[in-house]
């Protein structure tokens, strides 16, 4: 059934994952007045694109598919736990990858000295989908409970 919480929670995981690519992230600061903003993964000044985090890219865009598959995938409750299970670990990677990207700030041409990167308040929406994912898995894993202890009552 499409309808259970756990869709709501993998579908609103996907929706927060759909606007990494269109919040701004961070401002970077590199001196002599040149000023950069990353939006979603893509540093740009003036639509020219600095530097492209690839692999946060794929990995965010393999967990969305992952959770699509698993939304789908509802008469088949153990496969859809171990989808949202590996999408959860590759959430993980993609929050480590976001926190390593002040390493992107070395990237940047022309940054002086004293130039630095500010992430803004949208870098702390990456630990919401790792939340709904965690909280589908356990709504599915309460479903599976309720079918089998239905199943021991026949």
């Amino acid at each position: 059934m499409i309808q259970r919480i756990q869709t709501l929670y993998l579908l609103l995981s996907v929706l927060f994952c759909i606007s990494f690519h269109y919040l701004p992230m961070g401002h970077i600061s590199a001196g002599q007045g040149l000023d950069y903003f990353t939006y979603g993964f893509v540093s740009v000044e003036t639509g020219e694109v600095i530097s492209n985090a690839t692999v946060s890219v794929l990995v965010l865009l393999l967990v969305m598919l992952l959770q699509l598959f698993a939304i789908v995938s509802f008469k088949n409750r153990p496969r859809q736990a171990m989808l949202a299970q590996v999408s959860l670990v590759l959430l993980v990677l993609f929050a480590v990858s976001v926190l390593m990207s002040p390493d992107l700030f070395d990237m940047v041409p022309g940054k002086a000295e004293n130039g630095r990167l500010e992430f803004t308040w949208n870098v702390f929406l990456v630990g919401i989908p790792w939340v709904l994912t965690y909280l589908a898995i356990r709504s599915i894993r309460k479903d599976e409970a309720l079918v089998r202890s239905a199943d021991r009552m026949r």
